[in-house]
């Protein structure tokens, strides 16, 4: 079982595993081995740390800073854009893909520092908006699930509040400090600078 997590396994099957007993018995007599190597295969992100403003302008650009991680030992094979989403009320009232996000070669025990750019639309309404993450699956609706306690089932992952309005200032005015969450545990914890 070792020998397949080195590998970087999605998934293994015990053809060729100790031919002289079949699958069933394989599985029943190393169940446990089997349930933690299970957990190892495959991938597993994981959104450690994400910052961002808590106010924009409309027009204005959106940085999100992102720490992630894998936590299993596979790989995703396809690659997966890091979409963003503003909701009023449960409504996405925008969206966009970050195209150059690429998690494909993300590798257990290996953290992966991401900052992504969005132009906010300049008519974009002012008001309260609640900022979502997803990674986006190409050619359909559906998202990847996250590993991280929280998100929900279809892979959408809520970061916090932000707010939109007419003539904020950059991230660099004191009155528009950053929003920066850590992942610890099974909770996030907010934090301004």
């Amino acid at each position: 079982l070792d020998e397949i997590v080195s590998h970087h396994a999605n998934y293994a099957t015990p053809i060729g595993w100790l031919a002289q007993i079949g699958a069933t018995e394989f599985y029943n007599r190393y169940r446990p081995a089997m349930l933690e190597t299970h957990k190892l295969m495959g991938y597993r992100f994981v959104l450690v740390r994400a910052t961002y403003p808590r106010a924009a302008a409309p027009g204005d650009p959106l940085l999100l800073f992102q720490t992630w991680e894998n936590r299993a030992h596979g790989r995703c094979y396809r690659r997966c854009p890091l979409r963003v989403s503003l909701t009023q009320n449960g409504r996405a009232v925008w969206a966009v893909n970050d195209a150059r996000f690429d998690q494909r070669n993300w590798m257990a025990g290996e953290t992966y520092d991401i900052a992504s750019r969005f132009s906010l639309p300049g008519d974009l309404p002012e008001g309260e908006y609640d900022l979502h993450l997803r990674m986006a699956l190409p050619e359909s609706t559906d998202n990847l699930r996250l590993a991280v306690a929280g998100a929900e089932t279809d892979g959408v992952l809520s970061l916090g509040r932000i707010t939109i309005a007419r003539g904020v200032v950059n991230a660099t005015d004191a009155s528009n400090s950053p929003i920066e969450l850590t992942r610890k545990g099974d909770g996030w914890f907010g934090q301004t600078s």
